[in-house]
């Protein structure tokens, strides 16, 4: 009698995990059919999920670098309407609004496949393209930006190159219009100019928040930059209304005796620009309360002078190289500890970044 009770829970139990496992290959099966039918829907929202995997290759290498081309003159026709907005605070900074709208971007966003496939195209590219952005300089007034080509899904961003184009529509100058000028002020290397506190507006804007335009949500997206290159673009003026290579004062003194808007010459130019980033840079004195998140954050800047290298810097040396400065001597103690430690912070974060670090002289 006990043999056959013992047979029969045995033969009880077995049934039980049979059936127990007939359960969990049925729920397996479900979750399957359902997997292949959220996939059925993404390809009908998505038709570029039916095409080869090399055919989206070559379509995501297009979408992930969008080229757009540069404005060209003339420049008035982009002032009008809603095209031409300021940001940044600043209502001499412009955005510029050229209506080219990339309609695939929410599948990126949307689409995990899809933006996992681009993850990977933009790591398997030889060389990493960069975004490039189009400043001009209108009338030595206004600064206008406009993103020709943008990576789209990256935080750390291998490179910015910057066609630096300096244009103007006046035929007479008077002093309403040194008045104005965003390049006045420079009668030294070490002076700021005002285009130097636009260009540093405009790039801790892109560190912050991106290269997009205005946006609602202005959460710091911790965005770092290997490399920055400002080329600065010989003027497409007649030579005979181009300066020679003087300083700005010399400039204006010009203009006014002649009264005609001679251009700066691309040397000055690039010149300009070269000292307004060292000025920028100049670590830790009174310029210091903008300049921690340009050494957190970017690796090295070039400026071009039409290609060619005007001036090179090296955010991590400088960094290594970084001191007190001399009109602050003598200072105790505690002020110097302050300022290595401020130091180690900023090379701390540069190494969270992926940035280079030097070990401080």
């Amino acid at each position: 009698m006990l043999d056959r009770y013992r047979t029969f829970i045995s033969w009880a139990f077995g049934q039980g995990k049979g059936c127990q496992e007939q359960v969990i290959k049925e729920q397996v099966i479900k979750e399957q059919v359902v997997k292949e039918q959220v996939v059925k829907e993404q390809a009908i929202k998505s038709p570029l999920l039916t095409l080869p995997r090399e055919v989206r290759d070559i379509i995501l290498s297009f979408i992930a670098y969008p080229a757009l081309p540069a404005l060209e003159a003339p420049f008035k026709r982009y002032t009008t309407g809603e095209e031409l907005t300021h940001f940044c605070g600043c209502t001499r900074l412009k955005y510029i609004n050229n209506g080219n709208k990339m309609e695939n971007i929410p599948t990126l966003i949307v689409n995990r496949q899809l933006r996992a496939e681009t993850l990977e195209i933009l790591e398997l590219f030889p060389t990493k393209h960069p975004y490039i952005m189009d400043l001009i300089l209108v009338n030595e007034t206004n600064l206008w930006v406009t993103w020709l080509s943008v990576q789209l899904i990256t935080e750390r961003v291998d490179e910015i190159y910057i066609p630096f184009r300096n244009v103007g529509m006046l035929t007479k100058y008077c002093r309403q219009t040194h008045k104005n000028s965003l390049i006045r002020g420079r009668y030294r290397p070490s002076d700021l100019s005002l285009l130097a506190l636009y260009l540093n507006r405009l790039f801790l804007r892109f560190l912050r928040n991106g290269a997009m335009g205005r946006q609602k949500n202005m959460e710091d997206k911790q965005i770092s930059i290997r490399k920055i290159i400002i080329d600065v673009q010989a003027p497409d003026v007649p030579v005979d209304l181009i300066a020679p290579r003087i300083s700005y004062g010399k400039l204006h003194h010009l203009r006014m005796t002649n009264g005609k808007y001679y251009h700066i010459s691309l040397e000055s130019m690039a010149q300009f620009v070269a000292n307004d980033i060292r000025a920028l840079l100049r670590a830790f004195d009174g310029t210091a309360i903008f300049a921690s998140m340009w050494y957190e954050r970017i690796g090295m800047i070039e400026v071009r002078r039409d290609g060619e290298l005007e001036e090179l810097f090296d955010l991590a040396e400088m960094l290594a190289k970084a001191k007190l400065p001399t009109y602050r001597i003598p200072y105790d103690h505690d002020e110097e500890t302050s300022f290595n430690s401020r130091v180690a912070t900023i090379s701390a974060k540069r190494a969270e970044m992926g940035l280079p670090v030097r070990q401080k002289d």
